[in-house]
């Protein structure tokens, strides 16, 4: 019985880090577009 606790409960912890991690990706990703799109608006300016 104690051994299923343990396997859910490393499952829950799984799933979350694995949420994070996606998270921390898709903000990474949308901070490399803004810094392009700033990158490209100073060069039409120019």
């Amino acid at each position: 019985m104690e051994l299923i606790v343990v396997i859910a409960i490393i499952g829950i912890l799984a799933g979350l880090i694995i949420i994070r991690i996606g998270d921390a990706v898709a903000r990474a990703r949308d901070a490399k577009r803004r810094s392009d799109l700033k990158q490209i608006m100073t060069a039409i300016d120019r």
